[in-house]
């Protein structure tokens, strides 16, 4: 993001569109997103059935999935 978004001057991050459009995203075969569907799914279930629901872990496990995507980040 630091080398993409705008910054305030204030050290803030701004999302304006034509920077968050230059977002790299990775364009994955269906079998490497299933575990992605099974994690949002298991999330967006324990959230309709109660809203403050405790999903960080599967939330940390999408993001370390993310990141072995990117291997020059993870």
């Amino acid at each position: 993001m630091n080398n993409t978004a705008l910054n305030s001057g204030m050290g803030t991050t701004r999302w304006v569109g034509f920077t968050v459009e230059r977002l790299p995203v990775l364009k994955i075969r269906s079998a490497k997103q299933s575990p992605f569907i099974r994690l949002v799914d298991t999330i967006l279930t324990a959230k309709v059935a109660d809203p403050k629901a405790d999903t960080t872990e599967q939330e940390a496990e999408i993001v370390w999935l993310m990141l072995k995507l990117y291997p020059e980040v993870g």
